[in-house]
């Protein structure tokens, strides 16, 4: 550190905002009982230090050799009042709150260079008025270098609220736009119009009301832009939803709520949108639009839940919901043998999970809900998908027997035979559902995964240093037993990729993909990129793999990588976002038992789901915005396939026979049309 030798350093020290001017690299501090976080900030603002004073320390030494450094610089938007104050704040992975925090002033955020920070696992943070946030993680040893991290501005939104009237669309002034997180961004003028700038973290959908008008909720792009038009939304006239609750004398309406979900649009979840306490009279919900709506009475106790839909339609709705306490009382069995430990548990879209332990072949708590529940059950390493019996008789008897069949072997290096540290992936196909979930490996490497249900078991290994390897296995239902298959994983020959933007800016955190699930929408494989931009992958000797990463911020790239021939690494250039292209699907509705998906091309390659479905937001229906594109040649095919549980894996390698709709993205947005054809 030549730095630290050649002149007096003068700066400033703060034990949180006990702060004071000092110089020099060894530092006399006050002694304390108990170890505290320091920052040093020097006077000219190029360096900062995180540090901690030991227990009972006289001294500290910004200079000391357990800190390592981080280079970077950071700028943001003129656009958005930059240069201005910016807060640095690192984090371990064990604590709740960053344990080291400091304000850059706006005059001196140009001047940062260097951050000293502990050595060990850590994440870095980097916030300003009017920007979104950015966050990198820290490598656990040696010197980073960050380079330079460009801070988005704080998208800007606009638009206009509308109503419905005798001569077209009329402006709704005094409507509300609140976040997703209940928190108000702003309000309609006197022509309906709003702006509203969204702090960081940037929602994913806004909320828009007003009194006497149904509640819209308005999905958002996953990459805004720094200025982007939602048109017009329009509000159609609301209705109340009355709520009559009925509750046993032992319960307290005090402890009791009433929450009411709505359908995210384009997600595959529910979104709350009222929460109250349940009072001594009922429950009036206005201003509530056509449409279907999940209606949750719960208490304390995540077993306490009572849900049950209610569509509501062109007018006023009225519902009573009783509630019935009642005691499961269940078995839960391999065979013969009662399952020592375990649980069974239930989830939903709106965020719910419950789950009953099992101990010693049973288990039961008190529930309210009623009726036939969708389950899974945790035994043995396992997860399995099962419906529960009729539920709601007090008590509610429940035996779980799985039958007592097995995938079973161990998981070894292919030259020593010694156990390996993996990880166990497994995915299901059994009737019409799918699973997915991640297996236990022992210390030993063995591994046992049930297969109680009949249908396609896939079993994929990783290990730091070798080759994946994937095995598949067909469980017929007259199958018993275990069936036994090791896994030996042999060394590759390690490659290392560095992802890198346009002007040649490291990207960390982008999402580096390949290959294709069983399902046709997943990868086989994925990875992600470190603080430098980088991720070392295993290959086979002169194997050539296509790759496809998608950062965060936007964008995609496609590139077929080989097998390396010397440690330079193969770098990826992600070309920068362009534009949108908008897809509206034409034509009859699918028949029953169909969805409708598009298949997109790229510059004459397929895309994989996972890669378009990643810049894809729905704007209506039969609409779909698909953001942040790069630029180049796109054709546009609609399919409808059957719902069925192989999914999207028809459509793997799939061209259809028609021709497609071209367009090419170059800069705003570009739409196409297209008609849904079957899939042939």
């Amino acid at each position: 550190m030549i730095w630290f030798a050649l002149v007096l350093l003068k700066g400033t020290l703060c034990f949180g905002r006990d702060c004071r001017a000092v110089e020099g690299t060894t530092i006399p501090i006050e002694a304390n009982a108990a170890s505290r976080q320091f920052v040093w900030t020097s006077a000219d603002a190029k360096t900062v230090v995180f540090g901690t004073a030991a227990a009972n320390a006289k001294e500290i030494d910004i200079a000391a050799k357990d800190l390592r450094e981080v280079t970077l610089s950071v700028r943001g938007s003129a656009a958005r009042g930059w240069p201005a104050e910016t807060t640095i704040a690192l984090k371990t992975p064990a604590a709740k709150s960053p344990e080291w925090q400091v304000a850059i002033p706006a005059k001196s955020i140009g001047s940062l260079t260097t951050l000293r920070v502990p050595r060990g696992r850590s994440s870095l943070s980097i916030a300003a008025p009017h920007h979104v946030g950015d966050r990198r993680a820290l490598p656990p040893e040696g010197s980073a270098a960050l380079r330079e991290i460009a801070l988005a501005p704080a998208p800007i939104v606009s638009g206009t609220v509308v109503r419905r009237g005798e001569k077209g669309d009329e402006p709704l002034a005094g409507a509300q736009i609140f976040r997703a997180d209940g928190k108000l961004a702003g309000s309609s003028d006197e022509q309906g119009a709003f702006r509203v700038e969204l702090s960081d973290p940037v929602p994913d959908e806004l909320v828009v009301s007003h009194p006497g008008y149904g509640t819209k909720v308005v999905p958002l792009q996953k990459q805004l832009p720094a200025d982007a038009s939602l048109g017009a939304i329009q509000l159609a006239a609301g209705h109340t939803l009355t709520l009559h609750v009925k509750l046993p004398e032992a319960l307290d309406p005090k402890k009791v709520f009433v929450g009411v979900y709505t359908e995210a649009p384009g997600r595959h979840l529910t979104q709350s949108i009222v929460s109250r306490a349940l009072s001594e009279g009922d429950i009036r919900i206005p201003d509530l639009a056509a449409g279907s709506y999940q209606v949750v009475v719960h208490g304390s106790d995540p077993l306490e839940r009572f849900s049950t839909m209610v569509k509501i339609g062109d007018k006023d709705e009225e519902r009573t919901l009783t509630v019935s306490p009642f005691r499961v009382q269940g078995t839960a069995k391999i065979g013969q043998t009662p399952i020592a430990s375990g649980s069974v548990g239930f989830t939903d879209r709106s965020g719910w999970e419950a789950n009953m332990p099992i101990a010693g072949g049973a288990f039961g708590g008190v529930m309210w809900q009623t009726g036939v529940m969708r389950a899974w059950v945790k035994a043995g390493g396992s997860t399995l998908i099962l419906d529960s019996p009729e539920l709601g008789a007090d008590p509610s008897a429940w035996d779980i027997v799985l039958k007592d069949r097995r995938i079973a072997g161990r998981i070894v290096d292919a030259e020593t035979k010694q156990p390996l540290r993996a990880s166990l992936r497994i995915q299901t196909r059994t009737g019409s559902s799918r699973g997915y979930f991640g297996g236990e490996v022992q210390p030993d490497g063995t591994y046992e995964v049930l297969a109680t249900e009949p249908g396609t078991y896939e079993l994929r290994v990783e290990a730091r240093g070798y080759l994946n390897e994937t095995a598949t296995f067909d469980v017929a239902e007259a199958d018993e037993g275990t069936r036994a298959h090791d896994f030996a994983l042999t060394k590759g020959i390690a490659g290392t990729i560095e992802v890198v933007s346009a002007n040649g800016q490291p990207i960390p955190a982008a999402g580096v993909f390949e290959g294709f699930n069983s399902d046709g929408h997943n990868p086989d494989r994925f990875y992600s990129t470190d603080a430098a931009g980088r991720v070392t992958l295993q290959f086979r000797p002169n194997e050539t793999r296509t790759l496809y990463v998608v950062p965060q911020d936007g964008s995609f790239a496609i590139a077929h990588v080989a097998a390396p021939r010397d440690d330079k690494p193969v770098q990826i250039v992600v070309p920068r976002p362009a534009g949108s292209l908008k897809v509206t699907i034409k034509g009859e509705r699918p028949p029953k038992g169909h969805f409708t998906v598009p298949v997109v091309r790229y510059n004459g390659e397929l895309l994989p789901r996972y890669v378009i479905d990643r810049r894809y937001t729905s704007s209506g229906v039969g609409e779909i915005d698909y953001v942040g594109l790069p630029a180049g040649a796109y054709e546009v095919w609609a399919v409808s396939l059957p719902q069925t549980a192989a999914g999207y894996a028809p459509l793997l390698g799939y061209v259809p026979r028609t021709p497609p709709v071209r367009a090419g993205v170059t800069a705003g947005e570009a739409a196409v049309e297209v008609v849904a054809q079957p899939l042939q």
